[in-house]
């Protein structure tokens, strides 16, 4: 890795007097500069013609929110989900009106809807085979009386799904719910702060176009570099297929959810830690994470201090991912089960985690449905299994408190589960070391301090390893009482990552770390 690395960085810097650290912009359009990027990439605009859509629509966000808000009216929505579409619509009219007063009412139609379409995207699988992923691309239907096009791309990375059904590219069948929903309707439907954009959400490797393969949950290179390709074909596939062209500068951000934020901070930073990129996807402005796993090792760790799982099937996902597709893992024939009790295995879980056909609260009731140690009644955590009982005792109690069991083939097979998980961690370098933000780049951290699927000690991590006053760093702490993760991630879609989003790319993020209680779920 080293070495490929190193030639890597030798071609950029031998080819392209272009790399500065400001990632001057380069024009698209130019055929001298295609030499400066990797062969994966060159001549990417061409290629991009003869990738057809297997899928496309158009969303009116007017009907969309107004139908939504009629239902949520209607007994099926929170007052918070209320408040959100009857926000959404009246921010969408107010921008209309400023159109129609400003240009007299011309062009006003088509405003409010956007246009969707999902391509197959080339990119490398966990075992170094080529394979093509399914990507929705998204854009306003219409781009206004301004005429300008999008001045940036915005690279949604989803949280967790385990049903094929609930991936990004079936969008047009989605609820407004689901964290890429949210973010497509917010910065693709309209003009939410005066410029238009380009949404970019890719299906994770196992789902949409490759859903007959395992998905490497967590596997932080391989899911960034699949997401960094699904940034680099789906922008020019836009410049190329649509009539439509981002403009020369245009700059872009990542976000995500839960392992969407994981996934986001990871993209960012592989993106980072590969300069001869910038040709391609140049300006990167920062990643926006939410509550993301980015210490899967601090994770598990969490889930047996606790000796809690909120959410079965989290810490089996991890298990089913790395034990299927990491090579490590792979070389030394370690199964999922070999850390799980036989109650585990007996349940079908990791079965019903390849075959995609389960959501995830139906995979957990796989395990609450059964005869696992539980919480009793009466407890805070009634009903909620505990973590031992789920693993086997050797995991439990190694990750726990580092009690090596006594059997050399266990104790061994623990010893590379252990190191696959921290070599997993956003901070984790190839040579065990620690990766830190070069100068000039920008995270923002947005936790909930008590939640208990992604537990806090992940930020922790981050911090511990990257420090509270980094200047590339900004965190956004939530210091109240809530605990459960899903009610977080839908308040951070609906009330904070938008703001998040405008700051960086209105050159007004600040790094820092802020403590706040009042939150909006």
């Amino acid at each position: 890795m080293k070495t490929k690395r190193f030639l890597w960085m030798l071609a950029a810097i031998l080819t392209s007097s272009l790399m500065t650290a400001t990632f001057t912009a380069c024009s698209s359009d130019d055929d001298d500069n295609n030499s400066n990027t990797t062969d994966s990439y060159a001549n990417i605009e061409e290629r991009v013609k003869s990738i057809q859509p297997t899928e496309s629509g158009i969303i009116d966000l007017f009907e969309y929110y107004q139908n939504a808000l009629q239902e949520a009216q209607s007994g099926n929505g929170s007052e918070n989900e209320i408040a959100y579409y009857q926000q959404q619509l009246a921010e969408m009219e107010h921008v209309r009106d400023s159109i129609q007063n400003a240009e007299g009412g011309n062009g006003i139609l088509g405003f409010g809807k956007l246009k969707y379409e999902v391509i197959s995207v080339p990119t490398t699988s966990y075992d170094g085979s080529t394979i093509n992923m399914s990507t929705l691309v998204a854009y306003p239907a219409f781009f206004g009386l301004k005429t300008t096009d999008p001045e940036h791309v915005i690279l949604v990375t989803h949280c967790t799904v385990t049903s094929d059904a609930q991936r990004p590219t079936t969008y047009g069948l989605t609820s407004l719910a689901s964290d890429f929903a949210v973010a497509v309707n917010k910065w693709a439907g309209y003009s939410a702060f005066g410029t238009d954009c380009l949404v970019i959400v890719p299906d994770y490797e196992g789902y949409g176009s490759t859903k007959d393969r395992v998905h490497p949950y967590l596997s932080r290179e391989v899911q960034a570099k699949q997401c960094v390709d699904a940034a680099c074909w789906g922008q020019a596939w836009f410049n190329t297929n649509t009539g439509h062209h981002l403009k020369d500068n245009w700059t872009i951000v990542s976000v995500g959810y839960s392992q969407g934020g994981a996934v986001s901070a990871a993209s960012y930073r592989w993106w980072l830690d590969h300069p001869e990129m910038h040709w391609v996807l140049p300006r990167w402005t920062g990643a926006i994470c939410g509550d993301g796993p980015y210490d899967p090792y601090a994770t598990l760790k969490s889930y047996c201090e606790l000796d809690y799982l909120q959410m079965p099937c989290a810490p089996l996902l991890m298990l089913n991912g790395l034990c299927k597709t990491d090579q490590e893992m792979i070389t030394a024939g370690i199964q999922p089960g070999d850390f799980c009790t036989p109650l585990v295995t007996e349940s079908g879980i990791f079965e019903a985690m390849d075959s995609k056909e389960k959501a995830t609260d139906q995979l957990d009731m796989l395990i609450f449905e059964r005869n696992f140690p539980k919480y009793p009644a009466g407890h805070e955590w009634a009903g909620k299994p505990h973590a031992r009982g789920v693993l086997n005792d050797d995991t439990y109690f190694y990750f726990l408190d580092g009690t090596v069991p006594s059997n050399a083939t266990m104790a061994r097979k623990l010893q590379i589960l252990e190191h696959c998980l921290k070599k997993n961690a956003l901070w984790y370098k190839e040579d065990g070391d620690r990766w830190t933000p070069p100068a000039g780049s920008k995270f923002t951290f947005f936790s909930a301090k008590k939640d208990l699927v992604v537990p806090y000690d992940n930020l922790l991590s981050v911090i511990g390893h990257w420090g509270s006053d980094n200047n590339c760093c900004k965190y956004e702490i939530n210091d109240s009482n809530t605990k459960d993760h899903v009610s977080v991630g839908t308040a951070f879609f609906l009330y904070y990552h938008g703001d998040y989003v405008k700051e960086m790319l209105n050159n007004k993020w600040e790094s820092g770390i802020r403590y706040f209680s009042n939150i909006l779920w």
